[in-house]
């Protein structure tokens, strides 16, 4: 591996990634056992780590935050220039070429739309990064179809009887203090970080749970975020599910449309939209695609929601079905908007739940993006 002098990190504040990615950086957005940010670490511990965002602003906050340095703070005449390319393949053959010796990662190659085929492959590669003396798989209590050697558990997680480990089709890795309750089937490729309680549950056809996740009913190939609660009976499939979502029992996603036809996305052209912004309309050239849920929403007993139905970050849905795009901070699905310091009062509420804070940066993106102001 040749050496490099530092690592770029190059957002472009993509449409198709904004939802999961407004209090986070795309690059920490968990897509594999690690996130590519992790990967990137594991592979270059001591090189330093720099952030461009087209918003100066959020490249501010989130280099702080993850202390990184910032792009523009570093080279600001580059990223002046960078800023006034007209295309992204333009300005990504301008970097290559100006930083040679550095290691340069895109938020175009973090393809949300097909993000899930890769659930399988990503988990393989990050085998390779997983301390696996720290595992096995000696748990008595669980059937284990396929290969043992396929499973890596850690020994504090907790498993009763009555669980099914599949792994026929890919691994199965269940990390540290986790719980699995009688009654729960898991089809590998599967990755559960710490603290997951997975109860009465069938998941299937490659799922990510992030850590503190609460699930039950049913989950295929979809991959949810931190301290996520979908812990009742519904249906989440194909879908992409931030942090600190909340789905009420019977949430259930439409992943398949009747007439078998490639599901269509409304996404935000806008940074910050809101009901009197007109979304663009992507094709995901599929015709297998559920739900993409922005982080701290809030579902309603029995919400149906349509294929392709995309929830911007801080919604509370309820009301009935939404529509197929829902701006940040919807309260309900008649255009009216979560009242901000409500807002944010209720989730000091939901994270103390959890023994977690909610932070300065938190709530300085919280006042941004309701505000309009970047």
């Amino acid at each position: 591996m040749k050496n490099i002098k530092n690592i770029l990190l190059i957002d472009f504040d993509l449409p198709f990634c904004r939802i999961v990615a407004r209090y986070k950086s795309i690059f920490e957005f968990r897509d594999g056992i690690f996130s590519p940010i992790a990967r990137i670490k594991k592979q270059f511990p001591s090189q330093d780590i720099i952030y461009f965002h087209p918003e100066s602003h959020l490249e501010k906050i989130f280099s702080k935050k993850n202390q990184w340095k910032s792009f523009t703070e570093t080279y600001p005449e580059i990223a002046l220039e960078l800023r006034s390319k007209k295309n992204l393949r333009e300005s990504i053959n301008y970097l290559k070429g100006l930083f040679e010796e550095s290691f340069v990662a895109t938020s175009i190659e973090m393809d949300i739309i097909n993000i899930l085929d890769k659930i399988s492959v990503n988990i393989l590669k990050d085998l390779e990064y997983l301390d696996r003396k720290n595992y096995d798989n000696s748990n008595n209590y669980a059937q284990i179809l396929g290969s043992p050697s396929d499973i890596w558990i850690h020994p504090s997680v907790e498993i009763t009887y009555g669980v099914v480990l599949d792994a026929r089709n890919g691994p199965i890795i269940i990390d540290k203090n986790s719980k699995i309750s009688a009654f729960t089937y898991i089809q590998g490729p599967f990755y559960a970080a710490e603290n997951c309680h997975i109860d009465n549950v069938r998941i299937t056809g490659g799922v990510i749970l992030g850590r503190d996740c609460r699930v039950g009913g049913e989950i295929e190939n979809s991959i949810f975020g931190n301290f996520t609660n979908k812990h009742h009976e519904g249906f989440v499939g194909h879908s992409l599910i931030g942090d600190w979502v909340n789905l009420g029992a019977l949430t259930t996603t439409s992943d398949l449309k009747n007439n078998y036809g490639e599901v269509r996305l409304y996404l935000p052209e806008s940074r910050i939209p809101d009901f009197t912004d007109t979304p663009i309309l992507v094709n995901t050239n599929r015709i297998k695609f559920g739900s993409i849920i922005g982080d701290c929403v809030k579902t309603s007993i029995g919400t149906m929601l349509n294929t392709g139905t995309v929830i911007d970050i801080g919604c509370n849905v309820f009301g009935g079905s939404p529509p197929p795009y829902m701006p940040p901070f919807s309260w309900g699905i008649r255009g009216h908007k979560y009242e901000l310091e409500r807002f944010i009062k209720d989730c000091e509420k939901i994270f103390a739940r959890r023994n977690q804070i909610v932070d300065s940066y938190f709530i300085e993106l919280t006042r941004l993006y309701y505000s309009k102001k970047i």
